[in-house]
């Protein structure tokens, strides 16, 4: 029974986030490695709220103090996150300047014929104009095939984007805070608590850590919307939701029914989603069809 609940965890852990990342970010190559970033910027932030954690050893026991700060910083890298992905976005969309004929002509009348100089009537001056019409189309030719080769590469767009480096810190956060617990459910028997007498802890855990996956994702569209258009409303429930979901897994810290934390974090996340399409549709990114 040990290894059917084993399995159970695992699939009920990450089942969600790998679907979601097979059907959706596999097949971007850049989208890919948006995942990998926000991972690494969610570990970069779980470091600093150690370290803040581990520099104030009186108040390690007060998740009142330690919670808000833990997810402050979670929410900073992720929006450190963004300024990274905007300076780069930006820069790669930057469409290229065409040279103006007349700075062409310009260049080439500054520059004439060698042999003119020379004395040599061989070549007419009206042969310089066409020479410099012809390397003006030359260029031009050589940036439709840039511009081409730029739209066969396409960068994904902010939706895309915001929802690997949700993943990416979901699957982080999926590893780091439930991979132990989920080892020990490859023991020999079970695990229950005082508040869910009737389910294993390690089931209990897995749902709320499958939530907090699909949580990350919602954050992270709901924040990079606030950060494109400079939204407060956006950056703020952002925050405020990750903050709220964050003190929920302490519902039961002192008894109580299980289902005082689940539940509610279930709710905060459909509520959540909603906010997610509703920033979504917005962004004008998704428009709904009538």
């Amino acid at each position: 029974m040990t290894l059917v609940l084993f399995f159970g965890c695992l699939f009920v852990t990450f089942g969600p986030a790998l679907a979601l990342f097979f059907l959706f970010i596999a097949n971007n190559n850049q989208l890919i490695i948006l995942t990998i970033g926000g991972s690494f910027f969610w570990l970069l932030s779980i470091l600093v709220a150690s370290l803040w954690w581990f520099i104030i050893p009186p108040l390690r026991t007060t998740f009142a103090f330690v919670i808000p700060f833990s997810v402050l910083f979670q929410e900073l890298g992720r929006y450190a996150f963004y300024r990274l992905f905007d300076w780069g976005f930006s820069a790669s969309t930057r469409p290229p300047t065409l040279p103006s004929s007349s700075s062409s002509l310009s260049n080439n009348n500054s520059n004439p014929n060698p042999a003119n100089n020379n004395g040599d009537s061989s070549q007419p001056a009206a042969a310089q104009p066409s020479s410099a019409a012809s390397e003006l189309e030359r260029r031009r030719a050589v940036m439709r095939e840039n511009a081409r080769l730029r739209s066969l590469a396409q960068m994904p767009n902010r939706l895309a984007s915001a929802t690997a480096l949700g993943l990416g810190s979901g699957i982080t956060y999926a590893l780091v805070m439930y991979t132990s617990v989920l080892w020990e459910a490859s023991g020999p028997g079970s695990m229950f608590s005082q508040a869910c007498p009737n389910t294993s802890l390690f089931m209990v855990s897995a749902l709320i850590t499958s939530l907090f996956v699909v949580l990350h994702v919602f954050l992270s569209i709901i924040g990079f919307e606030g950060f494109r258009t400079k939204n407060k409303a956006l950056m703020a429930s952002a925050w405020v939701i990750h903050l709220v979901a964050a003190f929920l897994t302490m519902a039961n810290l002192n008894g109580g029914n299980c289902a005082g934390s689940v539940i509610p974090i279930f709710i905060l996340v459909v509520l959540a989603g909603i906010v997610t399409r509703w920033a979504v549709l917005r962004s004008g990114f998704v428009r709904v069809k009538d």
